[in-house]
């Protein structure tokens, strides 16, 4: 059985159209037990040939029919008519999730502990003094490009702009982050651990620190012997479950990080005390790196 499934109200107000007509739901009555060329509908239905050429056009264009030329048996051509499909059936079209992407620069965070080695850089300069805890506490420090520290962690809250009364379907965060070894180590582990309003999401064993060539937002100033970009993480919360790059990693679902309680949502990045692999973490703004972002957050909702 061919069907015709129509998933938009468009494809239905063109189908409802053209059967809109008594004359052209009969003609589809009657080829639904096989083709049939013109003389033959017209004879059937009692109606002139013009009237029936003028409404198989119409069934045609809205794609309910097919027509083609075949040799008569008599002689000449002669057009014979047929359906395209048996069965039609709508199918209510499924609502797209809005969605509020917001990206936050990484120098924005509200509260932090970090350990030497440690660091911030503009896109233009080091921000304060290499190894020096107070420059995290500098007025510069929120035009940071890039921040690393041995251990520690950066917390920022993102405000929560979802409507009131909405279904809340998966929230998505992506940084691009590595580990942060003396100079760069592209063989370097470290254990890298993602919260949500204070609900350990991941821990995520970065495979190293990347250097050697540039990258590609990374500045020229910036020297090749240090740190030039990382790896872009993904992390997805649905009600399936926590997903990194499409890897399920647990069983906690989105309705248990109580996002709707809050006018803002609190994301923290960081390297445990006791982490097995404690080997830091490099995290990159949109200016440095490979990726053009920042911190983000994406949150899909349906009415």
């Amino acid at each position: 059985m061919r069907v015709l499934n129509i998933q938009n109200t468009d494809e239905l107000h063109k189908v409802a159209k053209a059967l809109s007509l008594d004359v052209r739901v009969k003609i589809f009555e009657l080829l639904y037990d096989g083709p049939l060329n013109n003389n033959q509908i017209s004879k059937a239905l009692d109606i002139p040939s013009s009237t029936t050429s003028v409404n198989l056009k119409k069934l045609e264009e809205a794609g309910l029919i097919e027509t083609k030329m075949v040799p008569a048996k008599k002689r000449g051509l002669q057009k014979i008519s047929s359906l395209k499909y048996n069965k039609i059936v709508f199918e209510k079209p499924q609502k797209e999730p809005a969605e509020i992407i917001t990206e936050m620069p990484i120098g924005h965070f509200t509260k932090f502990e970090v350990n030497n080695p440690c660091g911030l850089a503009s896109e233009e300069k080091v921000i304060g003094k290499f190894d020096y805890i107070p420059s995290f506490y500098l007025p510069a420090k929120t035009d940071a490009q890039l921040i690393w520290f041995s251990s520690g962690f950066l917390e920022y809250h993102f405000p929560n702009e979802l409507p009131e009364g909405v279904n809340l379907r998966s929230l998505e965060i992506s940084a691009e982050l590595c580990s942060e070894a003396k100079g760069y180590n592209n063989s370097y582990l470290s254990d890298i651990s993602l919260w949500i309003n204070d609900i350990e999401i991941d821990n995520w064993t970065s495979p190293g620190d990347f250097g050697g060539k540039r990258g590609k937002m990374t500045p020229d100033w910036w020297h090749l012997s240090r740190t030039q970009y990382g790896i872009l993480k993904r992390w997805l919360i649905t009600e399936k479950g926590i997903f990194r790059d499409k890897t399920k990693v647990k069983k906690i679902s989105i309705s248990d990080l109580h996002i709707d309680s809050s006018p803002s949502i609190k994301i923290r990045i960081g390297v445990k005390p006791d982490a097995e692999n404690k080997g830091g973490l490099n995290l990159f703004g949109a200016k440095f790196g490979n990726f053009a972002q920042d911190l983000r957050m994406k949150i899909k909702y349906l009415p």
